[in-house]
């Protein structure tokens, strides 16, 4: 809800249909500096969230979802970085990642990979 009254939740359709969903943050919450520690994280911008709904699971929409905001999305001036998170312990959304260009950054104590991509900003 919150991510809904802070107008950064985005919600996919395709074909007028709800597909999925995804939140972009450009400041980093409370979850964001748990996750990064002492990393920069003010010149980020935060994927949380990323979910397709199993009927179009295997489309290539969630990789679409990143090249669009990747791509696309205009971000404030400073931003360098993506970065998002995930379980540790599910491996194909790790290796989804990966397959994608974002760079494994370590894992928490807590369970959950670290991933970064660098924007590149025309």
């Amino acid at each position: 809800m919150q991510s809904i009254k802070n107008e950064t939740a985005y919600i996919i359709a395709k074909d007028d249909v709800l597909a999925g969903t995804v939140t972009i943050s450009t400041s980093p919450d409370d979850w964001d500096k748990h996750i990064w520690k002492q990393s920069t994280i003010t010149d980020s911008v935060f994927i949380h969230r990323l979910v397709i709904k199993r009927t179009f699971s295997g489309q290539g929409l969630g990789r679409d979802i990143l090249r669009w905001m990747e791509r696309e999305l205009i971000f404030p001036a400073g931003k360098k970085q993506i970065k998002l998170d995930c379980v540790a312990n599910n491996k194909t959304l790790n290796e989804f990642y990966v397959h994608n260009g974002y760079a494994y950054m370590g894992s928490t104590e807590d369970g959950h990979s670290k991933y970064q991509k660098d924007l590149h900003v025309v």
